[in-house]
């Protein structure tokens, strides 16, 4: 289970304008049933990364006689870093590094 502050985000918005260079978003999450405290870094993919994300998904989807829904979609254009190292440790721009 994960759960974080309420955001906004362009998928909840339905913002489909070009995206920049580069997006970071750096939030607390807990995870688990524990609830353990975690940075949750997400980095924008590269548009030949997204591009890719999204077809493997949409065969696998398709395999299963499904379609992606717009959140799928979005989430297809993201990486995800979520680490136990403390937030004073290691910055968003080092976990995008990794």
């Amino acid at each position: 289970m994960i759960s974080s502050p309420k955001t906004t985000s362009p998928c909840a918005t339905g913002d489909t304008s070009s995206p920049p260079e580069f997006s970071l978003i750096d939030l607390p999450v807990t995870l688990g049933h524990e609830a353990k405290p975690a940075p949750l870094v997400a980095i924008r993919a590269k548009t030949e990364g997204a591009e890719k994300n999204l077809r493997e998904a949409g065969e696998k989807a398709r395999k299963r006689g499904d379609t992606l829904t717009v959140a799928q979609k979005e989430r297809c254009r993201w990486h995800l870093v979520a680490t136990n190292v403390a937030a004073e440790k290691m910055n968003a721009q080092a976990a995008a590094d990794l």
